[in-house]
């Protein structure tokens, strides 16, 4: 692979390996249910009048307001997509309801000599949701309050050969109506029409009634569904194409006609492959791990990145005026980053 798409292609890897989730992918099941996931009322809403002739146990059940908690979707990304195809929209949720994701589409067989490689549809968004509503024990209610797109919609340019049209969001819009299927919602509680898109065709082949195993997200406006994937699976994949790909510059190294340039060139691009493994990492640690525990994670960063530009350059001042001074500073930083990338999979609970 160029080194020029390396970097592209691992950052959106994440986003990607997701986007073919047909029948032959089969998502974590996860154990959350919708005991888990409700918190007590207030105070207000479990109040019993004194003249009620209700026993209070009941009175109280008919008044709770339950909430759900975003908290139980943060270490998920919700993925829109047929199956098929180069389409999906890819989504985050965040503990207070927020939001972020990326609609992509492409088109290689709409080009141009202004743009030979093709065309790309691009829609980069974020918004916040309401406050969920109980609808029953295994769904609740949300609406998209706000949603805001980086780049105007129906505007375009072109980038590295490609045309880029900035679009709206494909199967989410401002206004819609979502509902939130817990893991364990029997999927015949779930209409054909989500099912198809949630790739559940049939279910008559089941002795049992089968469940939903992960997170879905109903767009009742649009008639769509989401469905969800733990963000840290896909490290997996991550940490095995960078595997293969360091391992080919290693040996692109040991080769012994390469000029120094060459050398120095593919020592950088060994540096910058951990380097982008490192930031998967951080990105999917962002989305998992709690607040408090980022932020002392953040400040533990940038120490580390002081001590690795520290280091990096003390390696390199040995050479100085020399032509291998960069090959030294290059193979430095990547061993350091190489370090520092596994010792963060570590934080998201991965290990080789």
């Amino acid at each position: 692979m160029h080194k020029k798409f390396f970097s592209l292609f691992l950052s959106g890897l994440l986003l990607f390996s997701a986007a073919a989730c047909g029948p032959e992918v089969q998502l974590e099941r996860v154990t959350i249910s919708a005991e888990d996931i409700v918190v007590a009322p207030s105070e207000e809403q479990t109040s019993v009048p004194e003249d009620s002739s209700a026993p209070p146990e009941t009175a109280a059940s008919d008044d709770m307001a339950l909430c759900f908690s975003f908290e139980a979707l943060k270490p998920f990304t919700f993925v829109f997509s047929s199956g098929a195809g180069a389409w999906n929209t890819t989504l985050t949720i965040q503990e207070d309801g927020s939001f972020s994701g990326q609609y992509s589409d492409s088109d290689a067989g709409s080009y141009s000599d202004a743009y030979p490689n093709g065309t790309q549809y691009l829609c980069d968004f974020t918004g916040s949701f309401s406050q969920p509503v109980i609808v029953n024990e295994n769904t609740f209610s949300v609406k998209v309050e706000e949603m805001k797109f980086a780049n105007q919609p129906g505007t375009e340019e072109i980038m590295n050969d490609v045309r880029v049209l900035y679009s709206e969001c494909y199967g989410l819009a401002e206004g819609d109506e979502l509902f939130i299927s817990v893991p364990g919602t029997p999927l015949e509680d779930i209409s054909e029409e989500y099912r198809n898109w949630l790739h559940f065709y049939d279910l008559s082949s089941s002795e049992e009634v089968p469940i939903l195993p992960y997170f879905a997200l109903l767009n009742e406006t649009q008639q769509t569904a989401f469905s969800s994937y733990d963000s840290r699976d896909s490290l997996k994949a991550v940490l095995d194409m960078t595997k293969t790909r360091a391992a080919e510059l290693e040996t692109s190294l040991a080769n012994e006609s390469l000029t120094q340039l060459e050398m120095n060139e593919t020592a950088k691009e060994l540096y910058q492959t951990w380097d982008d493994a490192l930031n998967a990492t951080w990105g999917v640690l962002k989305q998992t791990l709690s607040a408090e525990a980022m932020r002392s994670l953040t400040a533990e960063q940038k120490i580390w990145i002081s001590e690795k530009e520290q280091a990096a350059a003390d390696t390199g001042a040995s050479y100085a005026g020399s032509s291998m001074q960069d090959l030294v500073v290059w193979q430095k930083k990547a061993e350091l980053t190489k370090e520092r990338f596994y010792e963060l999979l570590e934080y998201a609970g991965l290990s080789d």
